[in-house]
């Protein structure tokens, strides 16, 4: 009996280790949203989390975006930047390559880009260089990429690394010598 009965309490020891019970949470939503989203409150009973392993990209890309450019463009300057505009040209960094979101996951070997010409009148030629970087920020590849835009036409550029083995490195992207000609 009594061997039953110790059997029967590291069974449900084992059962609520695995399922994810803990004493010190709730099943409710905490305010703030973190990378591990697990569920704060005092009381006690079942917790569930859920691992996040979303890197998610957007406009500035993991800390931030720089504008080496020194000629003819202007732009804030800081990591909180994410666009170089000329008198002719605004470009944008709406997504960079990088690590694929999990571990299995193929690296992302693509950038995007907006580019809107600022032009009122002509249509342009507009030619960019996308610098791909690293952590360190060096510069793994550098594509360049040419299009023609009509005034006011805002168009997304798809911008393909030349060398896509490097891709699971990239840690941010950058946009440098931006030349618009009217056409």
């Amino acid at each position: 009996m009594g061997r039953h009965l110790r059997f029967g309490a590291v069974l449900i020891v084992v059962v609520l280790a695995l399922t994810g019970f803990s004493t010190g949470s709730s099943s409710g939503k905490s305010g703030s949203k973190s990378k591990s989203r697990s569920s704060s409150s005092s009381g006690g009973g079942c917790s569930s989390s859920k691992k996040d392993n979303d890197t998610s990209r957007g406009s500035g890309y993991r800390g931030g975006y720089r504008d080496t450019h020194q000629d003819d463009t202007s732009s804030s300057s800081g990591g909180s930047s994410s666009s170089t505009t000329t008198d002719q040209v605004t470009v944008t960094v709406v997504d960079c390559a990088g690590p694929g979101r999990t571990k299995r996951a193929k690296a992302d070997t693509t950038a995007a880009l907006r580019v809107t010409s600022n032009a009122t009148a002509d249509d342009l030629s507009v030619s960019l260089a996308l610098h791909f970087e690293n952590a360190a920020g060096s510069t793994l590849d550098s594509p360049t990429t040419n299009l023609r835009l009509s005034p006011g036409e805002t168009r997304t550029v798809t911008v393909r690394m030349t060398n896509p083995r490097k891709a699971a490195q990239v840690r941010d992207c950058e946009v440098d010598r931006v030349t618009a000609v009217t056409v």
